[in-house]
């Protein structure tokens, strides 16, 4: 039995940051077509479907499980399987309305592929029978992306990496210059969704079963699951003054053109008992009200070493340990400030103050 898909011939305009993404806010034309892919899971984590035109798209999970709050790293790859160059004009045959396209960061009309996530266990039957979740993150907005408005991709052979032939008519007077050599791949990460009430709130992923719907603008079409649980393996007995062994690190997602200029001096990096880092003072014990929050540099990191856990700035430089003591410039910013800046709402038990730490200097 034939299942006929709906095709949208999409109209795209620059929407919100979404909760660790973007999206394309579209109008749509609605046609029936028959769909000429079908999808094929290649791992338990990754899913492909191929087209008549040689391209193979892709979706894929780092992990099969997750804890709630933890990152969902997601990546979309459009790839030619063909052995020689393979020149692909653009298309207008989504597999289904409404996919989540981002381009570093920002929303792109141009992008060819997107996602779209659904709470539960469906298949590419009955998935049109569920609604994807809000992705959109309503306290945020992002400059518009670059825009390319390509007609053709020339792919190199059996490869992601193509050339993006623009068309002449480019919106906004931009310049119609051919981009060589780029990667048609782009990686997602996402915690939650946003809920549709009437006051728009962020939710974690919550310990069920979830549908990562994969598709291009050639009727690609690719499906992954992945699973929340709240079961946490330890050597030792859970109680509620366990720290986590990793911690909260928001940082911000755009470079800062300028920072605050106030200096939080002598103060000891610290994790309090729900795992976030705040700069306290030592003659105080560790508590979620021990401290601003703080809030890193853009590009910043963090990585676990045994019972250490090292700062690295957006050079990969080690510049603070927690537990040190140190001076941090800066400033303290409202909880609103906070969640535009790091693109997604606080979750409830991050209580302020919060401060928007200063690039530190790396560690001799």
């Amino acid at each position: 039995m034939k299942h006929w898909t709906r095709i949208i011939i999409v109209v795209a305009s620059i929407s919100l940051l979404a909760a660790g993404c973007v999206k394309v806010t579209t109008t749509q034309t609605t046609i029936l077509t028959e769909p000429t892919t079908s999808y094929t899971t290649i791992g338990l984590n990754s899913a492909a479907a191929k087209s008549a035109n040689g391209l193979s798209f892709a979706v894929s999970t780092d992990l099969t499980t997750y804890q709630p709050g933890q990152d969902v790293q997601i990546v979309t790859d459009e790839k030619n399987t063909l052995t020689k160059t393979n020149n692909v004009r653009v298309s207008d045959d989504w597999p289904l309305n409404g996919l989540t396209r981002m381009y570093f960061g920002n929303p792109n009309p141009d992008i060819p592929y997107g996602i779209a996530v659904y709470q539960g266990d469906y298949t590419s039957t009955n998935y049109s029978t569920a609604t994807p979740l809000n992705l959109d993150n309503p306290t945020a907005i992002y400059l518009g992306p670059p825009v390319i408005a390509p007609i053709l991709f020339s792919f190199q052979s059996l490869s992601d990496i193509a050339d993006i032939i623009p068309g002449n008519s480019i919106p906004g007077g931009y310049a119609s210059s051919i981009i060589n050599q780029q990667q048609i791949s782009a990686e997602m990460t996402l915690k939650g969704y946003w809920t549709d009430d009437s006051v728009s709130k962020f939710t974690y992923f919550s310990p069920v079963v979830y549908t990562i719907v994969g598709g291009d603008e050639w009727g690609n079409l690719a499906l992954v699951h992945f699973t929340v649980s709240d079961s946490i393996t330890t050597n030792q007995p859970e109680t509620s003054s366990q720290i986590p062994s990793e911690p909260f690190f928001p940082t911000q997602i755009v470079p800062a053109k300028a920072y605050m200029l106030a200096l939080l001096k002598g103060g000891t990096l610290m994790i309090d008992n729900a795992g976030y880092i705040r700069i306290g003072s030592p003659n105080l014990p560790a508590s979620s009200a021990n401290g601003p929050l703080i809030i890193w540099p853009y590009g910043y990191s963090f990585k676990t070493e045994g019972t250490n856990i090292w700062i690295i700035n957006d050079k990969g430089q080690t510049v603070a340990r927690v537990g040190d003591k140190l001076d941090l410039g800066g400033g303290s910013v409202d909880a609103s400030v906070v969640e535009v800046l790091i693109g997604y709402a606080l979750p409830k038990d991050a209580v302020g103050p919060y401060y928007i730490a200063a690039p530190l200097q790396a560690s001799q």
